[in-house]
């Protein structure tokens, strides 16, 4: 029961940086997919 508390601390830090983390996560997907495509084409050409 005691890691309830734990719980709600985690919760509240997380609606904290969830915008933050949610936006770095598309930024890292989105350039990890450019990145590949990119060297994809330069590596066949």
């Amino acid at each position: 029961m005691v890691e309830s508390r734990d719980d709600k601390k985690v919760k509240k830090s997380k609606q904290r940086r969830g915008n933050m983390s949610r936006i770095q996560i598309i930024i890292d997907s989105i350039a990890g997919a450019v990145g590949a495509v990119l060297g994809f084409m330069y590596g066949e050409v």
